[in-house]
């Protein structure tokens, strides 16, 4: 477990314990900090009860915050802006300083340390899953110990060592607090509208996208995707200020000096020559771009050419990112329960022809505005099926374009799904099943993964009692 000897002896309040704070928690207690947490769910307070851990759980609705050296606020959990918690109001006006885990952080981090960050609206997860495996895998590599952690599951906290290379996926939720240390090698994939209910708005989100460049130097790397005209003009602000070492990376243009795709290859131009990195066609069910952004901070960290390749055939996809769940002769089933905002539900949409298509769950703030932007991507949509708090908006947003149909559940949406594609089979046209919600999923599942779960859980069902008919006497 990481040291956390700065907050030895210092009391803090604790906001929230979720996976990530309760780690922070832990990480804080044995370190000899004195802590109060609370969380505003009585099921969190009460599981924690009859855990039988010694978690002193105090309200903190009731403390004068004059008393604590910091509040540690949940990722989660709005702390500015309008729809801040009003436990942050309280500490800023007592003075307590509002704290997130990358605040703590800076405490641990050491010389021996080679932080690799990745934030973007879409991609972070797929791409630092698959930086970390290039790296693992290498034996060429200078670097022994390789580390991921961050918004990809693994709690920062959670990791029982730094030394060597920690490559963090970094949510704008975990980049929206303060720290100092500025990250060797910091990406952003790209930005589009997302979580504005909690951010308060475009421009708050924005700024925590682009806090993960802080700091650095001319020794420190940047990586930033250029296909969306925010990215681009933080491409050509950073670049121009000379406070980091920036290469903008591609998909869709050519980038002087940077990483893009050209006649279905991704290209690297930064130095002084084009090199062909891979074959868009070896890899398919992995964004272009994250696989330009794996082999260029691989390339960085002294990882050859040929080894990424080795490891980017290998790389086994994470869970519920355009993931092919079940096939018949004539249906695939994508779940693709990740795509929790439009613009990563454009992407599935874009792969995939017949499409009967799953979708809607609860508001992030932002579909009313980013909904405009589907109809071009509506092309290989034969019928639509909306579910949960979207599902009205997202009906009259696209039924001028497609059949659409509101269902109570996933479940539902699922069986009218496959009642449609069996008919389009009928007249033996191959279709595909995909659920790609373009919204977050907590109206009705514990978060994106427990959808997805529930939706291969249905895909085994169907399979299965279909095998039972056709093989019944």
């Amino acid at each position: 477990m990481v040291s956390l000897a700065y907050y030895r002896h210092r009391h803090l309040a604790l906001l929230g314990l979720g996976k990530a704070h309760y780690a922070l928690y832990t990480a804080l207690r044995a370190s000899g900090a004195y802590i109060d947490c609370w969380d505003d769910d009585e099921n969190v307070r009460r599981a924690l009860d009859e855990s039988g851990d010694a978690i002193t759980l105090v309200d903190l609705w009731e403390q004068d915050f004059s008393r604590y050296e910091g509040l540690i606020v949940s990722p989660g959990i709005a702390h500015r802006g309008a729809s801040a918690h009003p436990l942050a109001h309280k500490a800023r006006a007592c003075g307590c300083p509002i704290m997130g885990e990358l605040s703590c952080f800076d405490h641990v981090a050491s010389a021996d340390t080679t932080i690799i960050a990745i934030t973007g609206t879409n991609g972070k997860t797929t791409t630092t899953a698959l930086l970390t495996h290039m790296l693992q895998q290498t034996h060429e590599h200078a670097y022994e110990r390789v580390h991921m952690a961050g918004n990809i599951g693994t709690p920062l906290f959670s990791l029982e060592e730094i030394e060597g290379v920690c490559v963090f996926e970094l949510s704008s939720f975990q980049l929206d607090f303060p720290r100092t240390r500025a990250f060797e090698v910091a990406v952003l994939l790209n930005i589009a509208r997302d979580h504005l209910a909690h951010h308060g708005g475009m421009d708050a989100y924005y700024q925590a996208k682009e806090s993960i460049f802080q700091g650095g130097g001319r020794n420190a790397h940047a990586f930033i995707g250029v296909d969306d005209a925010k990215s681009l003009a933080l491409f050509k602000t950073l670049r121009a200020s000379s406070q980091r070492h920036v290469v903008g990376v591609s998909e869709s243009s050519h980038v002087e000096g940077g990483l893009f795709i050209e006649n279905g290859y991704g290209i690297d131009d930064r130095h002084g020559k084009r090199t062909r990195l891979f074959s868009i066609k070896e890899r398919q069910d992995i964004h272009p771009l994250n696989q330009l952004v794996a082999f260029g901070v691989a390339d960085v960290m002294g990882v050859e050419q040929t080894a990424c390749m080795r490891a980017l055939r290998s790389f086994v996809a994470p869970s519920h990112r355009c993931a092919h769940v079940g096939q018949t002769e004539m249906i695939t089933f994508v779940n693709d329960s990740k795509a929790t905002n439009i613009h990563a539900c454009l992407h599935a949409l874009s792969r995939y022809d017949n499409i009967f298509w799953i979708a809607g769950g609860s508001s992030k703030g932002e579909e009313e505005h980013a909904l405009k932007d589907l109809e071009e991507s509506l092309t290989s949509v034969c019928h639509a099926f909306f579910i949960g708090e979207m599902a009205r908006a997202m009906a009259r947003s696209v039924e001028r374009y497609v059949p659409v149909t509101c269902c109570d559940n996933l479940r539902s949406a699922f069986s009218k799904a496959c009642e449609h594609a069996q008919e389009h089979a009928s007249s033996g046209k191959r279709s595909t099943v995909l659920l790609s919600p373009a919204c977050a999923s907590f109206d009705q599942f514990r978060d994106y993964r427990h959808r997805g779960a529930c939706f291969t859980a249905y895909v085994e069902e169907w399979l299965t009692a279909r095998t039972s008919m056709e093989t019944a006497p």
